[in-house]
């Protein structure tokens, strides 16, 4: 007869199937619940508690005698499954169960527990390897929260003390787009990417994008970013350059026009087919950018760091990494500078404009910008001032960034001291020093004070990239019109 248990009854998903004539089981339960139910009709051998139709005996909730055959029966279910096995009368039992199946029953029950306890352990360590997705998480670290669809990334918390490089590019369309980098608590290099065009940001986690190919980023946590972008003729994107484990500058970089919709875009190479081969200064900071050249050109990467022996400025061109040139010497910069580089005025289709940190006779650090001479194709022997006493000591740490607008006729030298304090050199022609900026229309959780950050970036559009002391990435537009203000414009980090 066949057995049609009650709906919603929880061992119902599986029934048996049993022939009256011979009581052999026909069909072997598949449901690791159904042990030894009983196939029963009518108000037969019901347990306290059972209906008819349902199954019974030790899940009907009561000891029943068994029907003639039972044991038989439950025999053929201890060959499937030993703990389904019945006794039958005058067996001598532990517990219930005859001897054999007892001590078969004690092994298999300790076989689970261990088997339990090895598996937590294993599939502990793989989550800590593993992100949700299956990729191996550069920090070694699980992740907690599932990736949301059509992202590289969990939302996870910044990496403390990470630092932020953002650039910008336009497509021959005329959308303009916009990369920011940063590391996540993972140590992964997380972009951050828009687009004009529809005015969304989307995710890639670079370091798993890369992992997938069995490529290792290798990232130094919290070290210097940078990135610069190329919009030239038919050849676009961005690169970020950042710090290596073993101290070496590296590079990631997509050569897609729309780098959002192609994450698997993304390469990783030492410059010049790894032959850029030198470390750098400890903590130096790293600044880079695309090189205009006349109209019909693409032009060239350039990238400016510390040497590693005495700390003197260095700046590498694609045309010859592996033999930078010297833009500046100890004797003029601080130990750990900041720096920005940015491309000049386009009345110089090559010309180039770096910054950093000059030491004063007194010890404190002034923004000193140095241009370069596009006819002996070196760097000014002596910077132009911008900014004096931009840090409060020369252990402090600082950062710089630059922007440009109005048809690149504006410049604005920004600088980010330890303390959290924003301040600037606006060049119109002449040069005016902001002594602070003002950022409007976002204050900190639970104050009325606008945020401290802790890194910072600026692209050549305007825009400024901020980390906050609370893990936010915020996002605002300098103000064209009085660049002594920044106005919020959206958080990016975590996405919303």
């Amino acid at each position: 007869m066949v057995v049609n248990y009650e709906q919603g009854y929880q061992y119902a998903d599986y029934p048996q199937v049993y022939d009256d004539a011979s009581g052999k089981e026909a069909f072997r339960p598949q449901h690791a619940s159904e042990m030894y139910p009983e196939a029963v009709t009518g108000n037969s051998y019901l347990g306290d508690g059972a209906k008819p139709g349902m199954a019974v005996g030790v899940m009907a909730g009561g000891p029943t005698p068994p029907p003639p055959g039972y044991a038989e029966l439950g025999d053929a279910h201890a060959r499937g499954n030993e703990l389904g096995s019945v006794p039958t009368p005058g067996t001598a039992t532990i517990c219930g169960l005859r001897r054999r199946n007892f001590w078969i029953a004690l092994v298999v029950a300790a076989a689970v527990v261990i088997a339990a306890v090895v598996g937590g352990v294993v599939g502990g360590v793989v989550s800590k390897k593993t992100g949700s997705d299956g990729n191996t998480a550069s920090g070694g670290q699980p992740q907690p929260v599932p990736k949301p669809s059509g992202t590289n990334s969990s939302f996870l918390a910044v990496l403390t003390g990470t630092k932020i490089a953002a650039s910008n590019w336009t497509g021959p369309e005329g959308f303009g787009r916009r990369a920011v980098f940063f590391q996540d608590e993972h140590n992964s290099i997380v972009a951050r990417l828009w687009d004009s065009q529809n005015g969304t940001w989307l995710t890639h986690n670079i370091s798993d994008i890369l992992a997938s190919r069995k490529i290792d980023v290798a990232i130094a946590p919290a070290k210097s970013l940078a990135s610069a972008a190329l919009d030239s003729v038919n050849a676009f994107g961005p690169r970020l350059w950042y710090v290596g484990t073993d101290n070496i500058v590296r590079r990631v970089e997509s050569a897609e026009l729309n780098v959002a919709q192609s994450p698997d875009s993304w390469t990783a190479d030492l410059p010049n087919g790894n032959s850029f081969n030198h470390t750098i200064w400890p903590d130096s900071q790293l600044a880079a950018a695309w090189q205009r050249c006349a109209p019909n050109c693409v032009g060239d990467w350039i990238l400016a760091y510390q040497r590693n022996t005495d700390g003197a400025i260095m700046t590498a061109n694609n045309s010859h990494w592996d033999n930078p040139d010297q833009a500046m010497g100890t004797g003029s910069v601080s130990k750990s500078t900041a720096l920005a580089i940015v491309p000049w005025y386009q009345v110089v289709a090559r010309g180039m404009g770096l910054v950093s940190e000059s030491m004063a006779g007194t010890g404190r650090a002034d923004m000193q910008l140095y241009s370069f001479n596009t006819n002996t194709g070196k760097w000014a022997d002596t910077g132009k001032p911008l900014l004096e006493s931009v840090i409060p000591s020369a252990s402090s740490e600082t950062q710089f960034a630059v922007t440009k607008w109005d048809g690149w006729r504006q410049t604005l030298y920004l600088s980010l001291t330890s303390d959290g304090k924003l301040s600037a050199s606006w060049w119109t022609g002449p040069q005016t020093a902001i002594q602070e900026i003002t950022m409007t229309g976002f204050t900190s959780a639970g104050t009325s004070s606008a945020p401290q950050f802790t890194a910072m970036t600026l692209t050549l559009d305007a825009m400024f990239y901020g980390v906050t002391a609370d893990g936010l990435v915020l996002e605002y537009a300098v103000d064209q019109d009085d660049p002594r203000t920044f106005r919020y414009v959206s958080t990016i980090w975590p996405p919303a």
